[in-house]
C-alpha cells in the first residue's frame, strides 16, 4: 500500500527532520498497541478511528485486509478501494470501518492530524534509522527518524513495548512508507 500526501509527507508485524509525514505520525501510534480508544487523547476520536488517512490520494493494490477507516480529504483518490468522492462507503477490503472520500469525518480527521502533528513535532527527531528497510528490527517505545527509502517495510518489524501497554512508537519519514504484499 502507498500512501500519498501532499505534504512532503499500515504494518504486518506493527507499525516528522523537517518534513513531516503526518500519517505515519498519527498512524503509527495507532497501530502499535494502542487501541483506538486510548489514542483517541492524542490523535482526537475521528482521526483514531482512521487506520490510513492521507490528503491527496491512498492508493491500495489488492487485496488488503484492513480494520478501521480508510480515507482520504481534501482530496478523494482511493484507487484499489470501492469509494464514491464525498461518501463513506463499504468495502470488502475494510473491516470494522468504511472507505471515506472527503466526508466530514475525514475532513475532522485531518484537522485533528494537524493538531496532532504540531504535537508530535515538539518531541524531536529521536534516532535516526539509517537502514532503507526496516525489516528485522526490534524497537523499544520512542521516536525514530526515517529517512526516504524504496521499501521502508517489506518484512516483520518487531516492536518491544516491555510490557507496557501504553507504549508508544513515532516515526517520522521524509517520504512515503511503502509496505510489501508480503508482510
Amino acid at each position: 500500500m502507498k500512501v500519498t500526501s501532499k505534504h512532503t509527507s499500515p504494518t504486518c508485524a506493527a507499525w516528522a527532520a523537517k518534513s513531516l509525514f503526518t500519517l505515519a505520525q498519527a498512524v503509527l501510534v495507532v497501530f502499535c498497541g494502542i487501541g483506538p480508544a486510548s489514542a483517541a487523547p492524542l490523535l482526537g476520536s475521528s482521526l483514531a478511528s482512521f487506520t490510513v488517512l492521507g490528503s491527496e490520494t491512498v492508493t491500495n493494490v489488492p487485496t488488503s485486509n484492513i480494520v478501521g477507516n480508510v480515507g482520504v480529504s481534501p482530496g478523494t483518490a482511493l484507487p484499489g478501494f470501492n469509494y464514491v468522492a464525498g461518501t463513506a462507503t463499504a468495502d470488502p477490503q475494510v473491516f470494522g470501518g468504511l472507505v471515506h472520500s472527503n466526508t466530514a469525518l475525514a475532513a475532522s480527521a485531518q484537522a485533528q492530524l494537524t493538531t496532532a502533528r504540531l504535537n508530535l513535532d515538539s518531541l524531536g527527531t529521536g534516532s535516526t534509522l539509517t537502514l532503507a528497510d526496516l525489516s528485522g528490527l526490534t524497537l523499544f517505545p520512542g521516536v525514530y527518524t526515517v529517512h526516504a527509502g524504496t521499501t521502508n517495510l517489506s518484512g516483520v518489524l518487531t516492536l518491544d513495548g516491555q510490557g507496557n501497554a501504553n507504549a508508544a512508537w513515532v516515526f517520522q519519514m521524509d517520504a512515503d512508507l511503502i509496505t510489501s504484499p508480503n508482510c
